[in-house]
């Protein structure tokens, strides 16, 4: 689409007419959708802030001031929708209480049971007896 005609059809919706708001929301849901599953990397939360932004971009079309940034402002939005999910999916991490004597790094899981420091020492050791 044509800068041209994305800036009139902008206008058009802006001023309420649906057809206009339907044929941009209709050009630009598979790229913003493409866009935002890049960002999330999971197709249904891509699905869901697709939508969450589009009702987004319908409610504010109105205060948008320069129609010709339509496609920059749409990207924004949906881009600081999927910052703002990932945050919340960053909170939603379940907590487990810890035990009067553990240190939040005692609750975490050991991905590399080798790099702890007894064991890089007892391998060292067992090593060193080794060569001997």
């Amino acid at each position: 689409m044509d800068r041209t005609h994305l800036t009139a059809l902008v206008k058009k919706a802006q001023s309420g007419n649906t057809p206009a708001l339907n044929e941009l929301m209709t050009e630009f849901y598979q790229p913003l959708h493409y866009c935002i599953l890049k960002y999330t990397q999971n197709e249904d939360v891509a699905w869901d802030i697709t939508q969450e932004s589009c009702i987004a971009i319908m409610t504010q079309l109105p205060q948008l001031r320069a129609p010709e940034a339509f496609p920059t402002w749409a990207y924004t939005i949906a881009r600081n929708l999927v910052y703002k999910h990932q945050g919340q999916a960053a909170k939603e991490v379940p907590l487990t209480p810890l035990e009067d004597d553990e240190t939040i790094l005692d609750s975490l899981p050991d991905e590399n049971p080798g790099s702890l420091p007894e064991q890089v020492y007892e391998d060292k050791e067992f090593q060193q007896t080794m060569q001997d």
